[in-house]
């Protein structure tokens, strides 16, 4: 069974305990992105809150010789830019609620010794460093740099552990694999699996 984008279905299938067969689903929450539209419960929530990037030395730094020329063209962020900058964050945060939401009733539902799960992001946010709001188009760490999340009986992991070393969502498929291999009888070459 394959399912796409639907929490609901992945949920439903395993609280039927219908686990006989594999499965795999592939969900993608647009919520994270413009215009950020949170559940209306999480509407409202962190009001008054900004952005930590406001104290970063990189916020608003702009104009600088040695970086891209993108962001040398950046105008200093002024002061609607900044209330708009704080708008996005609050509304990110609220709307990244609904992804928790949807993330633990999945977590909930699985049988964690026969399912594996990887959770990631496919890159990071501008929240005013280096003069860019609402933007993601520049190699620096806020953007590259993605928390990633993977439990299962396939990962040689204790509960809870933290591993620092890198990985990149191209070895997410040959994981896929691997993990797919273990339930049937041909052979893929996994060289890059998590």
């Amino acid at each position: 069974e394959v399912h796409h984008g639907d929490t609901e279905a992945v949920v439903s299938t395993q609280s039927t305990g219908n686990t006989t067969k594999p499965w795999f689903a592939f969900l993608s929450f647009p919520t994270a992105h413009e215009p950020f539209d949170a559940a209306p419960e999480y509407q409202g929530q962190y009001k008054g809150s900004k952005p930590p990037t406001v104290n970063y030395p990189s916020f608003n730094h702009t104009n600088d010789k040695g970086k891209h020329w993108y962001v040398r063209s950046r105008p200093p962020i002024d002061h609607h830019a900044s209330k708009y900058n704080e708008l996005g964050w609050r509304r990110r945060l609220q709307s990244l609620q609904t992804i928790d939401r949807g993330f633990l009733r999945i977590l909930n539902a699985i049988d964690h010794k026969t399912t594996s799960i990887i959770f990631t992001s496919d890159n990071g946010f501008y929240f005013g460093e280096w003069g860019m709001i609402l933007d993601k188009r520049q190699p620096y760490e806020n953007t590259i740099r993605v928390p990633m999340f993977a439990s299962g009986p396939l990962f040689n992991t204790h509960k809870g552990a933290s591993i620092d070393t890198v990985v990149l969502n191209i070895d997410i498929a040959p994981t896929v694999l691997q993990i797919a291999q273990s339930t049937q009888k041909r052979s893929v070459n996994v060289s890059y699996s998590l």
